[in-house]
């Protein structure tokens, strides 16, 4: 059932992606647009989003006995996980001046990898970092772009977006044939 609904899940987000990308190209965002490297970047950092999330919610959906309150809280848990991991990698960035600031930020953006939200937050913004710093370098006649996929840049968030796809889905698919895991804590916000 769950390798049904996640082949359509994902079909229906190939879509989603397909008119970002539209969306991108008409109205000539340059940050995401420029060069085609940092576009096919884009894509593969949305398709990989997609590819880790859809199973990760199946996983929580679980937690739930409501469907649609599940669906609710899930949406929140990405919300706010998104937002605060990527505020607080932000918040570390400026004030990375400080004795022992940066090894912690290198500590918490490896251990924020997990989640999908900040891998995609982060991505984009490291692709747009890219792009600006490229951009401004070619003023003074320097080349200083850097290909997107490298590990430095995103990579590394492709990369773990691509393994939590992996394990969240064997994950739903052991829970869905009962393989005998520990029980889940069914919580009722009824």
């Amino acid at each position: 059932y769950w390798l049904s609904a996640f082949l359509w899940d994902l079909l229906y987000y190939l879509l989603l992606i397909a008119l970002t990308m539209i969306i991108i190209k008409i109205f000539n965002i340059s940050a995401f647009n420029s060069r085609s490297l940092t576009t096919s970047a884009i894509a593969c950092l949305l398709f990989l989003f997609g590819w880790a999330s859809i199973p990760l919610t199946y996983c929580l959906v679980r937690l739930f006995k409501d469907t649609g309150t599940a669906f609710m809280a899930v949406f929140c848990i990405w919300l706010f996980s998104g937002l605060i991991t990527c505020i607080a990698d932000l918040m570390l960035t400026l004030y990375a001046w400080a004795p022992g600031v940066t090894k912690v930020q290198n500590i918490l953006s490896r251990c924020f990898l997990i989640i999908p939200p900040y891998c995609l937050g982060s991505g984009l913004v490291h692709i747009m970092k890219n792009e600006i710093a490229a951009d401004f370098a070619l003023t003074l006649d320097l080349d200083m772009y850097t290909n997107p996929f490298s590990l430095s840049l995103i990579g590394d968030r492709l990369l773990a977006m691509g393994v939590v796809g992996c394990v969240a889905l064997l994950v739903t698919y052991l829970l869905d044939v009962d393989i005998h895991l520990p029980n889940i804590y069914k919580v009722s916000y009824s």
